[in-house]
């Protein structure tokens, strides 16, 4: 995006605002010009979103997490570190086990086309911690009851990401691929492929053309039709059946012995094993059995995981999402949160309510959750709505033209001109009428941003620019934009003075103004 940090940007410094920023920066934009801002907490999860989708990590050592030998701080890991950390410094621990230092979270899916998904949430971590310490409570530290319940969590976590793959090497090896075939003049757009077909034939796929381009010239037409060849090639690799059979998932085996407190333990691993690696059908069979048994510490846990499972089922398991199965999801999770229950569970049922909405009932969701993301909200559940709000606005956004929120309009009027998509001078004259009717900080932005200094509504825009004061998280961007009108207009004019407006350098204006008006 730019070089402020996020931390920085979420607390409101953020420079020239930008029609070709991410939706996620407009919004933050277009909150703290509206109002009412962020607290501490929505920052926070503003940040954690943003490193979230950049796949960033930013953990301490795993000896900033362990107190001396004293054992670990939870509030202290959480706080310096990922979740993750939390459990790693936990299990590292116990006598007897393999130390390890990271866990990777990412799992790939192939609906079509391969992607990325967070498969271990941190709140799996947190709770792998406080389980150990209630094992390690019961047993012992030097336990083989606690050394086999972290053994066994260890394959469960070993389903978080794929066995045998690596999406980032194989995208990469795609990428060069585009890269390479860019080069060639007219070329086709670049069909999808999957990771059935292995990197190592994107990237000599990639040589070869190289060379030949070097031989040949990239406008060669043996060349363009060597690329659709080789495209097509790809493509057939792509929907072969893998040709290597791939590493099977990594699921505990039932505790024969043991107390029924270890036996219950061992059943939740097990289940947990085959949601993370994909076995959706397995994983709900075995948390619904867990859901009847009064005796395991998860009971009221399972049936939000039966849920779970048959929502990842829906959405991760074909090109598009089985609404049949949603919609069963919807409805056990509403009978979660009209059941008296845990209330952290349905905290849980709720956030996944959101979830489900947005893709069972797309336009009504957009439109609440453009009027939630407005409002001051706790960090998690602030975080969450974000999230989804953002998802919508990038993926599946309902609405044509038409919006029925101001949210929503704004960020979809000032990405189309950063993409350079729809009618220019039709979006232009939106935003000068939504201001004209509003005189909204954000309009007066997006208006004065795309404006020419030929249009006669210049000098009004001016006028109200220049009224703004320093305070105002638009000022940086206005200002810049009164000088780039200035700008223009002296070069057209030969005189340096704002538009319409009679004054001189004499006069109030602002010392950045003329700096750069000296440039011009």
């Amino acid at each position: 995006m730019f070089g402020v940090p996020f931390d920085e940007f979420a607390a409101g410094r953020m420079g020239i605002i930008q029609p070709t920023w991410r939706n996620s920066y407009l919004f933050v934009a277009y909150r703290y010009m509206a109002g009412p801002g962020f607290d501490a907490g929505e920052q926070k999860a503003l940040v954690a979103m943003w490193n979230e989708a950049l796949g960033v990590q930013l953990p301490p050592t795993v000896s900033q997490w362990v107190n001396a030998g004293n054992g670990v701080d939870n509030r202290t890991a959480i706080k310096l570190g990922e979740a993750s950390g939390v459990w790693i410094a936990a299990r590292n621990r116990v006598p007897g086990v393999e130390k390890i230092d990271t866990i990777d979270v990412y799992r790939s899916a192939s609906t079509g086309a391969i992607f990325s998904y967070a498969n271990c949430y941190d709140s799996a971590f947190q709770t792998a911690a406080q389980t150990l310490n209630t094992m390690i409570g019961k047993f012992g530290l030097g336990s083989s009851q606690a050394k086999r319940w972290v053994d066994a969590q260890d394959q469960v976590f070993n389903n978080c990401t794929n066995p045998g793959f690596d999406p980032d090497g194989w995208s990469k090896a795609v990428d060069e691929w585009d890269q390479a075939r860019k080069r060639v003049p007219s070329v086709s757009p670049m069909p999808s492929f999957s990771g059935n077909c292995k990197g190592e034939k994107f990237l000599m796929a990639a040589s070869e053309l190289n060379t030949m381009i070097d031989k040949l010239g990239a406008s060669n037409p043996q060349v363009e039709q060597w690329v659709n060849a080789q495209d097509q090639d790809l493509a057939d690799c792509s929907r072969q059946p893998q040709t290597t059979p791939t590493p099977g998932p990594d699921i505990p085996h039932p505790l024969s012995d043991g107390t029924a407190f270890e036996r219950a333990q061992r059943a939740y691993q097990i289940a947990c094993a085959n949601f993370y690696s994909g076995n959706f059908d397995t994983a709900a069979k075995m948390f619904d059995e867990i859901a009847t048994d009064p005796a395991s510490p998860w009971q009221r846990l399972a049936p939000y995981l039966v849920t779970r499972s048959t929502i990842r089922k829906a959405t991760l398991t074909s090109d598009k999402s089985d609404h049949a199965l949603l919609a069963q999801a919807e409805a056990q999770l509403n009978e979660i949160v009209a059941t008296p229950s845990d209330d952290r569970v349905k905290h849980y049922a709720q956030q996944l309510l959101g979830f489900v909405d947005v893709q069972l009932h797309p336009q009504e969701r957009e439109q609440e959750l453009a009027r939630v993301v407005m409002l001051q909200t706790p960090g998690d559940a602030f975080g969450q709505a974000v999230s989804d709000y953002i998802w919508m606005l990038n993926y599946n956004s309902t609405n044509d033209s038409s919006y029925s929120d101001d949210l929503t309009d704004w960020i979809s009027t000032i990405s189309a001109f950063g993409q350079g998509s729809g009618d220019t001078a039709a979006l232009l004259t939106h935003s000068v009428e939504k201001w004209k009717s509003s005189r909204s900080m954000p309009w007066l932005v997006v208006a004065i941003s795309e404006i020419s200094p030929s249009d006669p509504n210049v000098p009004v825009l001016l006028v109200a620019a220049e009224k703004v004061k320093p305070g105002s998280p638009a000022f940086v961007t206005l200002t810049y934009h009164i000088a780039r009108l200035w700008c223009r207009d002296a070069r057209r004019t030969g005189f340096y003075h704002p538009i319409g407006l009679g004054k001189d350098p004499g006069g109030d204006f602002r010392s950045e103004e003329w700096t750069v008006l000296g440039s011009c």
